[in-house]
């Protein structure tokens, strides 16, 4: 419901620019209710098509994932996993900017009441997007864990401390980030299952 209240208002509140930002939501919302039908429902098929990518896990799989597998919470490599992520989203916003210099994007238009601002915006959203799996990924592996806790709770904290940043420097800032925290959340699980431990 809430993720439908900010698709809204992003969708009809808010310039033609920044509609940009209601992609990863209605990615999400898509993906999610995917795979929430997908895993209430029991498939009998046989083998599974071959494929480039693997097979999503269902959501009772991800469930347990989870949930801590007789260890205590790491609260170490939450905080690290924070660290690693935001260290992780300015190298990839800085090889963005780098980037888009290098091919032309006009990065002065990221204005909201300009349709040409989605190019900008785009490039610097995947960048920081794409900081959430590859966090997730290390995290899992550096510590070893069997859990998706620790990479979660670490993304779900860089997501806070973006959301409290950006509430002090740019309030507009706010809002994209809160339209793809739940993206975000979701590429730092989906990292982390790659490389945990099983």
């Amino acid at each position: 419901m809430l993720l439908h209240g900010l698709f809204d208002h992003i969708l009809w509140g808010r310039g033609p620019g920044q509609m940009v930002a209601v992609v990863p939501l209605l990615l999400f919302m898509l993906l999610g209710s995917w795979l929430a039908l997908r895993g209430s429902a029991k498939a009998e098929t046989a083998a599974p098509a071959l494929s480039l990518f693997p097979e999503p896990p269902s959501i009772e799989s991800m469930s347990a994932a989870l949930r801590t597998k007789d260890q205590p919470l790491m609260l170490h490599w939450i905080v690290l996993g924070s660290f690693v992520t935001l260290g992780l989203m300015l190298v990839l916003v800085t090889g963005a900017v780098l980037l888009g210099r290098r091919i032309g994007v006009d990065f002065a238009l990221a204005d909201q009441t300009d349709v040409r601002a989605a190019a900008p915006l785009m490039l610097l959203g995947a960048a920081v997007l794409l900081a959430f799996p590859l966090a997730g990924y290390l995290i899992a592996r550096a510590s070893g864990g069997q859990s998706l806790l620790e990479p979660a709770l670490a993304a779900a904290l860089t997501v806070a401390l973006l959301v409290a940043l950006l509430a002090l420097a740019a309030p507009i800032g706010v809002l994209f980030a809160l339209a793809v925290a739940p993206i975000a959340l979701g590429l730092a699980c989906g990292g982390a299952w790659v490389g945990l431990e099983r």
